[in-house]
């Protein structure tokens, strides 16, 4: 999965870029199971103020979506609550499943605690062991051949948090029983872009690291343009496309440039390769998304839109059959191989304080579609037309009231995981 870096210095782009900060948190873990409260619709004011009116909502043939049992909900409702430390306005959290779902791994800013999703008690607690003067954000963790973890994460001085000036990539190996194999790794050279099925990280500066290979030494992208704010491995790790100041394809063995994209703007912001590999996406902020042909680059690309102001978000399905996309108002679903609209979420234009979906993302393989709308996560099932709607109330708080945070599906365990912009990492009955 892509990670957001670095964007275009515009008014824009500056707000954009603190979507994505979780200013929160640093000590000993809070334990809540709370009690259900209900969230009536009929003539609720706060479910009027935090469930936009739709124009148009997902649904399956002609038949509209329905609410799964208890929903829509607002915090306090989750089944359980989990925190590691008292929220503090300048700390960062971040938090993230394992693919086992055996833990839930809490970054603080300097320390990542395990909790066991079965006691919800600390299995562990790792110091990053990063330099005092780096403030650690956006916290990754892969699961390794042998069984671990690798706990990946951006660094960058304190005095430049608002402005994401992410200058090194933090790296600690974990074994299976949680214990640091071998010391920090630190990567020079940038945030992290993306990473390839084969272990391999690239950076925000033109860098590919393996990361089963500690010597320091990376494959460097010839010729690399002076900004880079998104990146997007091929599945099989041979190429990789990078969007900035300009949009490239690169042999990712050689480091050598393979074609450059004649995007709409100079500054593209947008960019996923399919996971079948069959088309490179490339977007700016406006109009258009380009789909290329990674089989035939000098073919004309399709167009996909046009859009309405600022193109936010793209993300595939695993399978590359849909593409979702959002802008104002709306999220819609692209269906291929005919390039055009399959389904659309969209908020009445009369809606007051509506804004752009963000953090698009496909769940339980594709067979589910999230993002946030102002306050709350969205999430549609599209097998069993069920829809959730999880919100912070009007009594609640937020460090980052942009966004409502990241989103796990534990499958195996029939939960959703959410962080929401106050510390807490809150679990729901799916």
């Amino acid at each position: 999965m892509s990670t957001a870096l670095a964007w275009p210095s515009t008014n824009l782009d500056q707000i954009l870029r603190m979507i994505n900060l979780k200013f929160l948190c640093a000590a000993p873990i809070l334990l809540q199971t709370v009690q259900s409260r209900s969230f009536s619709r009929q003539g609720d004011v706060e479910y009027e103020f935090f469930y936009p009116k739709l124009q148009s909502d997902f649904k399956k043939g002609d038949n509209p979506p329905q609410w799964a049992q208890g929903y829509p909900k607002t915090w306090g409702s989750e089944d359980v609550r989990l925190q590691f430390n008292e929220p503090e306005p300048l700390d960062a959290f971040s938090a993230v499943v394992t693919d086992d779902e055996k833990y839930l791994a809490i970054l603080n800013g300097s320390h990542v605690r395990f909790l066991d999703l079965d006691t919800k008690a600390a299995a562990a607690t790792i110091d990053i062991g990063a330099p005092r003067d780096k403030f650690l954000l956006d916290l990754i963790l892969r699961s390794t051949p042998q069984g671990g973890y690798d706990l990946l994460m951006n660094g960058e001085p304190h005095d430049y948090r608002y402005i994401r000036d992410v200058t090194d990539v933090f790296h600690r190996r974990l074994g299976s029983d949680l214990k640091p194999i071998g010391g920090l790794v630190t990567y020079s050279g940038g945030g992290i872009g993306d990473f390839d099925s084969k272990g391999r990280m690239a950076t925000a500066k033109g860098h590919i690291f393996d990361l089963n290979n500690h010597n320091g030494s990376s494959i460097v992208l010839k010729d690399f343009p002076p900004e880079i704010v998104g990146m997007s491995f091929s599945s099989d790790g041979r190429y990789l496309s990078s969007v900035g100041s300009s949009a490239d394809l690169w042999n990712t063995s050689s480091g050598e440039k393979i074609f450059h994209f004649p995007a709409e703007r100079p500054d593209t912001r947008l960019t996923k390769i399919a996971p079948d590999d069959k088309y490179v996406a490339i977007a700016a902020q406006l109009t258009f998304i380009q789909l290329h042909a990674l089989a035939n680059l000098s073919a004309p690309p399709l167009f996909l839109g046009p859009f309405e102001g600022l193109i936010a978000e793209i993300a595939w399905s695993p399978d590359s059959k849909y593409l979702a996309t959002s802008d104002d108002y709306r999220v819609q679903v692209w269906r291929f191989p005919e390039a055009l609209p399959y389904q659309t979420w969209q908020i009445d234009r009369s809606e007051n304080g509506a804004s752009i979906p963000l953090s698009l993302q496909w769940l339980d393989d594709g067979k589910k579609l999230t993002f946030t709308h102002r306050f709350a996560r969205y999430v549609y099932d599209f097998e069993t037309n069920v829809k959730y709607w999880m919100t912070q109330g009007v009594k609640d708080h937020t460090w980052d009231p942009q966004s409502a945070g990241s989103i796990f599906f534990l499958k195996k365990r029939g939960l959703f995981a959410t962080d929401g912009g106050d510390s807490y990492m809150r679990l729901w009955k799916a």
